[in-house]
Parts: structure tokens; C-alpha cells; sequence
């Protein structure tokens, strides 16, 4: 019964490396940099809660 939240959880949790990767990418300009970092955040606190 909880499998599903626990794949869902483990696939926001990989979404949110892959922005948080991206966010760093030195040629962005810092509003898109701030922007990913803090989706990446909440696509982990997402991934965390379920």
C-alpha cells in the first residue's frame, strides 16, 4: 500500500538532483539559478513527505 508513495517520493527526489544540478550551472544568471534551487527545494520536501 505504501509502495506507490514511496516510488513517487523517490522519483520527486530525483527530479529535485537533477534541478538542483542544473541550478548550478555557472552560466545561468543568478534569478534562474535562485529559481531552480528553490524548486529543487520544494520538489524535496515533496519527496521527503511522502
Amino acid at each position: 500500500m505504501n509502495q506507490p508513495k514511496a516510488l513517487i517520493g523517490s522519483f520527486t527526489q530525483a527530479i529535485d538532483t537533477v534541478t538542483s544540478a542544473i541550478a548550478s550551472i555557472p552560466s545561468l544568471s543568478d534569478k534562474k539559478q535562485f529559481a531552480l534551487d528553490l524548486w529543487g527545494n520544494v520538489l524535496q520536501a515533496t519527496g521527503n513527505a511522502l
